[in-house]
C-alpha cells in the first residue's frame, strides 16, 4: 500500500489536471483546511484575520459607498471575509464547494445575526446576470484554473456583475516567488 501511495506521489500530474474528486468535501482534507482558514495568524487556507479585515476595508473603498451593494465572494471558504464584508455594509452572497466551511459559514452567520447567503456550489457554474456590485475571488484561487477556465469564469462574473461593477481577482505576482525553490514534502497521517 505505501509503495503504491509513493509511486502515485512521484508521477507529477500535467498542470492544471483535475482528479475529478470532491477534494474540498474530503472528511479529512475539509477539516485540515477549516482549521487552517480559522487560525488568525497563520497565511494558510485564508490570509490572517488582520489582513482580510484590511482587504474587506481596502475592497469597499472601490466602491462609493458599501451600504446596500451587492458582493459576491466566490469560494467564501468559512465566511472570513463574507462576514468582513457584511460589517461594512454590504449585502454578502458567499458560494464554496465545501459542505464543511459552508456549514461552518452558516453557523457564524446565525449566531451573530448576520444576513449573509451562503450557497454550497461550484462558482464555476455560476449563472446570474446583473445582480452583483462587486465580486470577489480571494487567495489565489484564480491562479490554479487553467487558462480556459478562467476565460468561462470571467465570462460568467462579468455576466453576473451590473453594469458598472468591479470584479477583485487576489493573485500571486512573480515578486512572490522571488527566492521560491520548488519541493515535495511527504507526511503520513493515521486515518
Amino acid at each position: 500500500m505505501n509503495t503504491e501511495l509513493l509511486d502515485f506521489m512521484r508521477e507529477r500530474p500535467r498542470v492544471y489536471s483535475t482528479t475529478g474528486e470532491p477534494f474540498w468535501d474530503d472528511p479529512y482534507i475539509s477539516s485540515q483546511m477549516l482549521t487552517a482558514h480559522l487560525n488568525p495568524d497563520w497565511d494558510a487556507a485564508s490570509r490572517n484575520h488582520k489582513f482580510i479585515r484590511a482587504s474587506a476595508a481596502w475592497i469597499a473603498s472601490l466602491t462609493e459607498s458599501a451600504a446596500g451593494k451587492a458582493l459576491l465572494d466566490l469560494g467564501c471558504g468559512p465566511g472570513l471575509y463574507a462576514e468582513a464584508f457584511d460589517a461594512l455594509g454590504f449585502q454578502v452572497t458567499g458560494v464554496d464547494y465545501s459542505h464543511r466551511s459552508i456549514r461552518y459559514a452558516e453557523d457564524s452567520a446565525r449566531k451573530k445575526s448576520l444576513s449573509i447567503d451562503y450557497r454550497w456550489a461550484d462558482y464555476l457554474s455560476l449563472d446570474e446576470t446583473a445582480r452583483y456590485d462587486v465580486a470577489d475571488i480571494i487567495y489565489c484561487d484564480f491562479g490554479v484554473l487553467s487558462p480556459e477556465v478562467r476565460r468561462d469564469l470571467l465570462r460568467r462574473v462579468k455576466r453576473a456583475l451590473k453594469p458598472g461593477g468591479r470584479f477583485v481577482v487576489d493573485a500571486f505576482t512573480p515578486r512572490q516567488y522571488d527566492g521560491f525553490a520548488e519541493g515535495a514534502a511527504v507526511e503520513y497521517a493515521e486515518g
